[in-house]
């Protein structure tokens, strides 16, 4: 990755700042523990970083990530008998 088509730890903050209450609530919503979801949104953040000079669209391109990523966890809650 060349050293001027990374992401500054402002544009990744930036985007988490735009992003968290989308995200937080896509954690919520399939019941994602707290550590997970840290680890989830961590390894989201490095792969759109090493892609970020290929991706336009760098909002959609992380909550899709995270979409995909918390699918499992969306199985499960839906698998739960409703009380």
């Amino acid at each position: 990755m060349c050293p001027q088509v990374r992401p500054s730890q402002e544009d990744l903050d930036r985007l988490m700042r735009r992003l968290r209450p989308r995200i937080a609530g896509l954690l919520v919503s399939r019941n994602v523990s707290p550590e997970e979801a840290e680890r989830l949104v961590g390894e989201a953040l490095i792969e759109i970083a090493y892609r970020w000079s290929r991706v336009h669209d760098h909002a959609g391109w992380l909550l899709k990530s995270l979409d995909k990523k918390t699918r499992p966890w969306l199985k499960i809650t839906k698998e739960e008998p409703v009380p």
